[in-house]
């Protein structure tokens, strides 16, 4: 057992009994107390039984599962958690400001009534993004493919390519599917979608290109009248496995890249294709993986567009949406439409008439669907696929479909 595994334990066994000082306000039956810690203990259990069949890089099937299964147990126990550091805060301070005031009264005060509700809101709290995240782990919701509707107008659009369609899709991670029929069915409702040109932005594979061989034939029944285009996100080049030299590595991306061209995709690697259609022409520009913080800047985007003019009709594809704002925004040529991924839109949170929510918006402040600064637009696709969690809930997986429309029609 490694030493993260060792620490890992201790946190969470720590934070469940942490947490049942608040869940005992409520749990009176002896019964449902020892479920409690059963349940904890049999979603550990169950993960590492897993883990113990994770040899060579080979995931076990139900990997996956017992790592989505644990990780809902550890936000149930970290957040009930944090509800009862709020109470023993609070005692603190009543500890402390009776002792300076030399009271002789109780120091630590009893009121169960507030006790009580505090454990009800702790539960309600707990238990909302617990339920989602379990229920996130069916087939159904991690398969539950939306095609997302975006038609958008330019003034500066040529006019022969107005109505042209764009299929978008991003983050397939081929390494996360369990079920290849399901992933085959997404691949289908692309092709229906009859697009002028087929745009994948990035994370073909979670971290080695073998994941991918499995999906060339499905990808390459997948067609477009201009062709299908894609470039490298950061999961691609093979950064978050222990490669034994520089050189293997750099032929895991090679074998990716020759993988996705089998596939019937022409990658992009900061460079730019155009379209000509009745003597106008739209560019299509691909850079490599830019990412703020700690995500590689591999990109170069002023090489990618070098054979565009300032204003020449552009669509840049840019895994990380963190781009747009750091770097195409303020470049002196005009990107009128940006396509990213990378977010997944965390996978998990709420996209309601009047409400869309998701963790990840604390991080990235473009995270899902359309975002406009002036006349240059940036799309963010929830993603195809999936990492870490395997699972959705309320963030469905995305398929694009893009339609670009002339102003001036």
């Amino acid at each position: 057992m490694s030493t993260a595994q060792i620490i890992f334990i201790v946190v969470y066994f720590g934070l469940a009994v942490y947490a049942f000082q608040v869940y005992k306000r409520i749990l009176y039956n002896p019964l449902t107390r020892v479920l409690y810690f059963f349940a904890v203990f049999s979603a550990w259990v169950f993960w590492m039984l897993q883990q113990r069949q994770y040899i060579d890089g080979v995931k076990p099937l139900n990997y996956d599962l017992s790592l989505g299964v644990l990780g809902s147990f550890f936000v149930l126990v970290f957040i009930a958690s944090c509800f009862s550091l709020i109470d023993d805060i609070y005692r603190l301070f009543l500890l402390l400001r009776n002792w300076f005031l030399n009271r002789k009264v109780n120091p630590t005060p009893y009121y169960p009534e507030r006790r009580r509700f505090l454990a009800g809101v702790a539960i309600a709290t707990s238990f909302a993004p617990f339920s989602a995240m379990m229920l996130g782990l069916k087939k159904s919701s991690k398969y539950n493919f939306k095609v997302h509707n975006y038609d958008l107008e330019f003034s500066d659009l040529p006019k022969a390519f107005d109505q042209f369609k764009i299929a978008h899709i991003s983050d397939f991670h081929a390494g996360s599917f369990d079920d290849p029929a399901e992933v085959e069915r997404g691949l289908q409702l692309v092709q229906e979608l009859q697009a002028d040109a087929v745009l994948f932005t990035g994370d073909m594979v979670n971290n080695l290109s073998d994941e991918a061989e499995q999906y060339i034939d499905m990808f390459s029944r997948v067609s477009a009248k201009y062709g299908k285009f894609s470039v490298l996100g950061n999961h691609d080049y093979g950064d978050y496995y222990p490669h034994d030299t520089d050189d293997l590595q750099q032929q895991d991306v090679d074998q990716l890249i020759d993988f996705q061209s089998r596939m019937g995709f022409k990658v992009l690697l900061d460079e730019t294709i155009t379209f000509e259609k009745e003597q106008e022409k739209i560019h299509i520009v691909g850079v490599q993986n830019w990412g703020t913080g700690r995500f590689p800047k591999k990109g170069d985007l002023q090489k990618a567009s070098a054979q565009t003019g300032d204003h020449d009709f552009k669509i840049l594809m840019s895994h990380d949406p963190s781009h747009w704002e750091a770097e195409v925004l303020k470049d002196q040529k005009k990107f009128q439409l940006t396509l990213s991924g990378h977010t997944h839109g965390f996978q998990i949170g709420i996209e309601i008439p009047g409400l869309k929510w998701s963790p990840i918006q604390y991080r990235y402040k473009q995270w899902a669907g359309l975002y406009s600064s002036d006349e240059e637009h940036l799309i963010v696709n929830r993603g195809f696929g999936h990492l870490g969690y395997p699972g959705r809930y309320g963030i469905w997986p995305e398929i694009g479909l893009i339609t670009l429309k002339s102003k001036l029609s």
